[in-house]
């Protein structure tokens, strides 16, 4: 009884802020315009900045125009190691008149691609990739909410409950609950908008209701976890957030596991968004 009195009170607490509701539809819409963006980077495997006037730019796009994945632009001579450091373009060509050194760049080039496509084979696919994203923010958000047992504490809500006849178990349990049908409610509007606006997430609705419900039981248990080693707020909330962005890197969001050193493929067991991922 004292679990579900906490429960209802938090979930009170919470949902009687406009703000959440705010969250609620906002996330969504970040987490959709993330992925268009992503899916617009990803959509050519290799960039090419071609170097002299348009014809120069079609003649290379006609070299390649039976293969889709390799992108050709004109670039900028005054910006063109700029471009290629902050990844614009993956190649500079300058101006060729000889042909053995055509067919030499030509190689080169779709070398390249033949790697990149090995790459991304190997990595997460898109709906994997928000999945991931999903996980990692919920971490840090679920931690946010348990970490108020602490404040609680602190203001001797929980001394009273206690006189009343609670146990500290129930009131963190209590947390657990509340935290688990807020962020529920959240993750749940976030992957079904997933579902019917974003072309790139290719998982049945089914299934994405069930990732859902996995996904707030574990972030809602570790932030319990956190917040009762830390037992202090803020450190609760450095804490997870630390984890949380370790976890999306060994769990493969950014780097393929198959492409990492063979330590962190290892370490990699122990991030929970791998094992979330691999439910897709």
């Amino acid at each position: 009884m004292g679990t579900y009195l906490v429960m209802k009170n938090n979930l009170r607490r919470t949902f009687i802020r406009a703000s959440t509701y705010l969250v609620i539809l906002m996330l969504p819409l970040v987490m959709i315009l993330f992925a268009s963006i992503t899916e617009a980077i990803t959509t050519k495997e290799v960039r090419i900045g071609v170097l002299g006037d348009e014809a120069e730019r079609k003649h290379w796009e006609d070299i390649f125009s039976e293969d889709e994945t390799i992108e050709i632009a004109l670039a900028k001579p005054e910006t063109m190691h700029t471009d290629q450091i902050i990844g614009k373009y993956d190649q500079i060509i300058n101006k060729v008149t000889e042909k053995e050194k055509e067919e030499s760049i030509k190689s080169k080039i779709l070398e390249e691609r033949t790697q990149n496509t090995d790459v991304t084979k190997n990595s997460m696919s898109q709906s994997q990739r928000m999945i991931a994203m999903l996980v990692t923010i919920y971490m840090v958000i679920a931690t946010i909410y348990v970490s108020r047992e602490v404040r609680d504490e602190q203001e001797g809500v929980k001394r009273r409950y206690a006189y009343a006849g609670g146990r500290h178990e129930s009131y963190m349990l209590g947390y657990i609950g509340s935290t688990f049908v807020t962020i529920l409610l959240q993750v749940e509007a976030i992957l079904i908008s997933l579902y019917l606006f974003q072309s790139q997430y290719m998982v049945s609705l089914g299934r994405t209701a069930l990732i859902g419900v996995i996904i707030s039981v574990v972030v809602s248990c570790f932030a319990a976890v956190i917040v009762g080693i830390t037992r202090k707020e803020l450190s609760a909330n450095i804490t997870a957030s630390a984890i949380a962005a370790l976890s999306s890197i060994l769990g493969g969001t950014f780097v393929a596991i198959s492409q990492m050193p063979d330590i962190l493929r290892v370490l990699s067991v122990i991030s929970p968004i791998r094992w979330i991922v691999s439910l897709l």
